[in-house]
């Protein structure tokens, strides 16, 4: 189990040149010649409007975590507005996207597999004090909003908005406390083959 503070997050350019994701974690596919990824969390910030890289073979899922919000368009069709903090939204690294800022800049979680070999999915939940959960999948993160103590294993960790615990083994009990109201981010893949 590791925390991966905002401030240390890989900056590298999206793959149509349009902007810049920070990298959080990944695992790449195990001798594959493409370079391809099992799985990926990331960080962007998007601006004003934009098309998203496509990645074929990719099931993604992105939620806002910092801004006014977004809509997104996916093969041709008008999504509803993601705000600040929403529920996740599935889709397919297929797609055609392109997103319109609803103010200024927005930060967005991204988190991705590729398909056949790896699973995810993303659970938005919202928490004032102690929060317990048990982690199920060899691959889960928790995604941080803002202030937060973690307690798991024994080792006790501080938390601040878009730092993310990675690689909690299965079967932890995890103890989160939020002095104000808080959201995270719950993460579970699993590989598949």
């Amino acid at each position: 189990m590791r925390l991966l503070k905002a401030d240390k997050h890989r900056a590298m350019p999206w793959k149509n040149g349009k902007g810049v994701t920070r990298e959080v974690a990944s695992e790449p596919l195990p001798g594959d010649p493409d370079g391809r990824f099992l799985w990926r969390v990331s960080l962007a910030t998007v601006e004003g409007e934009s098309d998203f890289s496509p990645f074929p073979g990719i099931d993604r899922t992105i939620a806002v975590l910092a801004g006014d919000g977004m809509q997104l368009t996916v093969d041709g069709v008008l999504q509803p507005e993601m705000r600040v903090l929403c529920g996740p939204f599935p889709f397919s690294g297929d797609s055609s996207v392109s997103a319109r800022c609803l103010g200024g800049p927005i930060t967005d979680l991204n988190v991705m597999t590729l398909r056949g070999y790896a699973w995810h999915h993303v659970q938005r939940c919202a928490f004032e004090g102690p929060l317990v959960f048990n982690t199920a999948k060899a691959l889960s993160a928790i995604v941080f909003t803002g202030t937060c103590m973690v307690r798991a294993d024994g080792i006790e960790l501080a938390a601040e908005g878009q730092d993310v615990l990675c690689w909690i083994a299965p079967d932890v009990h995890v103890h989160l406390t939020a002095e104000q109201s808080s959201v995270v981010y719950l993460i579970e893949m699993e590989r598949l083959s």
